[in-house]
């Protein structure tokens, strides 16, 4: 996702990114068709594990967040970033539609991203615990990076597939509520802020 971000962006030229799609949720409040805007977005799987020898078991709690690197326009050199924030102005826009559509369930929050699947509820509280995590997806960090070297306003949206701490398996036409709700945030975007 680094390089069809970065693709997008130079060839494109867009004044904002939304990432969205699906995500499965790490706490049990969130239900399937819930809306979780990204305030927030951290890489679980960007660690470093402490030393451990052989025999000593496998401990996901003996790990420190890494980060990914990222642009520092202060300094001029990549750094290592452990979380991306989304856009104020896009996260205002995007609290704004779910405040005036009722159809919609939404909440702020903070999205997980990794290359992983997570399928162990233990694994998943301890993610919330830890990162404060709602929920989890693949892209959302990624693309957060790409927007945040390049200098353009970015804001992750994700919608509930599914919840492993209550038991909900994966609904695949939840997506649909996902991009109900994203071309809303488009829509008040363009006339609250391009239009001005």
């Amino acid at each position: 996702l680094f390089r069809s971000t970065a693709l997008a962006l130079k060839f494109f030229k867009p004044v904002a990114v939304i990432n969205t799609g699906i995500a499965g949720a790490h706490i049990p409040n969130l239900k399937i068709n819930d809306i979780v805007i990204g305030g927030r977005s951290v890489e679980f799987s960007a660690y470093y594990e402490k030393y451990q020898p052989e025999g000593a078991g496998i401990d996901i709690t003996n790990r420190e967040m890494r980060g990914t690197a990222a642009y520092d326009k202060t300094t001029g050199i990549f750094t290592l970033q452990k979380e991306f924030f989304a856009d104020k102005t896009l996260l205002d826009v995007a609290k704004k539609v779910a405040d005036t559509h009722e159809e919609f369930t939404a909440m702020v929050g903070t999205l997980g991203t990794a290359n992983t699947w997570v399928a162990n509820v233990d694994h998943v509280k301890f993610l919330h615990e830890t990162y404060d995590t709602a929920c989890e997806d693949m892209e959302t960090n990624a693309a957060a990076n790409i927007c945040h070297n390049s200098g353009v306003p970015f804001i992750g949206i994700r919608v509930i597939s599914d919840n492993i701490t209550t038991g909900e398996k994966f609904v695949r036409s939840s997506a649909y509520t996902a991009e109900k709700f994203v071309l809303l945030v488009m829509e008040q975007y363009i006339n609250d802020v391009l239009k001005k």
